[in-house]
């Protein structure tokens, strides 16, 4: 049970900067997605503690209905990190490119899905920074056969804050899809989130 509130109950992912479990919000009974920040170095802790918080906060910022919700976020006892949000079902983008079940007509209904969701966060001064099909999330509603949100604001950089200028080493992103300025550590904007999506619609074409 983490913070007397949330009982894990599997691990459903893993990434860079933390481990999803899944979970039961106990006074609500609600299930939630719970990711819980991965052991740094002590040298690194703030500098991680800080990017994870800066997640928290970027969604808690946003509520458009191709983003996913926030509900809460703190620090244990044991000084661990969490962050927790609706849990979702259903696969992520990279699976579903895999299958080569995207039509046309998918492709531009997700493509303008995504563009509306960054659309709040620029408009916010966030930046997502890490746009890739593992970071957008595929799920089938009644109303909507392709329902896609954006995951991971985990190393969006809200307009103003001086993390880069304080770290001018650190690299954020996935290679694959980085932007020019992103590889060479130089400052990034809402462009940015623009040429990756556009590298993401690529691959949704061409697999």
């Amino acid at each position: 049970v983490l913070a007397d509130r949330y009982e894990l109950t599997e691990i459903i992912g893993e990434g860079g900067m933390g481990t999803v479990f899944r979970g039961h919000q106990l006074g609500v009974g609600r299930d939630v997605a719970i990711k819980i920040l991965n052991p740094v170095s002590k040298d690194d802790y703030e500098t991680v503690a800080g990017l994870f918080f800066r997640e928290a906060r970027a969604i808690c910022q946003l509520s458009h209905p191709n983003t996913i919700r926030l509900y809460d976020f703190g620090r244990t006892e044991e000084n661990e990190l969490y962050i927790t949000m609706e849990l979702l079902r259903g696969k992520v983008l990279s699976e579903v490119i895999k299958e080569g079940t995207l039509g046309l007509f998918d492709i531009v209904h997700i493509g303008l899905s995504l563009a509306e969701a960054l659309t709040e966060a620029h408009d916010q001064g966030i930046i997502h920074r890490d746009i890739k099909p593992d970071n957008v999330h595929i799920e089938e509603k009644v109303w909507d056969q392709r329902f896609c949100k954006i995951l991971d604001f985990g190393i969006a950089r809200v307009i103003g804050q001086t993390s880069e200028s304080q770290s001018p080493t650190l690299r954020f992103g996935t290679p694959l899809y980085m932007s020019p300025e992103q590889i060479l550590g130089k400052s990034t904007d809402a462009r940015t989130d623009i040429y990756m999506l556009g590298a993401l619609l690529f691959e949704c074409l061409t697999g």
